[in-house]
């Protein structure tokens, strides 16, 4: 565990490592990342390899205004607001908060600090849902006794569960 200041002062909270997930946690946070569109998480998962090839090939990342726009519906707004909360609630043990770390403190904690907290905890939501996005490497590879990636019809019962949707990024206002 860590303690990481907020921006509040004097204010804190203690996190757990996202290893130390528990599996209601991280199902919490795979349901309501389910929940968003296909549309929007196209766009997400094509914005994300966007930025993960450039860092793969040492170039800076593409900024903001570089990545393809996103439009959710209020619907995916709340389900990525859901996800959001579901993984600040999984890995924060602690805090220095009046009120117990729970769904109904999230929404009496200054919004700086959520935020903070959002940000700090977003790298944990893709450490809780199943991405099977295949890597450039993994599409090139000739040797697989499979075939190469790209044969692929790209459906599988399991790529249309819950637990195989793509994963959200942090989104913040």
């Amino acid at each position: 565990m860590r303690k990481e200041a907020l921006i509040t002062p004097g204010s804190w909270a203690r996190l757990k490592d996202a290893t130390e997930m528990s599996r209601g946690a991280q199902r919490a946070i795979s349901k309501a990342a389910a929940r968003v569109s296909a549309d929007t998480q196209d766009v997400m998962q094509r914005n994300r390899v966007r930025v993960q090839t450039a860092k793969r090939q040492g170039l800076r990342a593409p900024s903001a205004d570089e990545l393809e726009p996103i439009t959710p519906s209020p619907a995916d707004v709340e389900a990525l607001e859901d996800a959001n909360d579901a993984c600040v609630l999984a890995l924060v043990a602690d805090w220095s908060f009046e009120g117990p770390v729970s769904a109904a403190g999230l929404e009496e904690i200054p919004l700086q600090d959520y935020r903070q907290l959002q940000l700090l905890c977003a790298p944990a939501i893709e450490a809780a849902t199943v991405d099977f996005t295949p890597t450039p490497e993994a599409v090139a590879d000739q040797s697989s006794p499979f075939g190469s990636s790209s044969e692929s019809s790209g459906s599988s019962v399991v790529a249309t569960s819950a637990e195989a949707s793509p994963t959200p990024s942090v989104l913040t206002a």
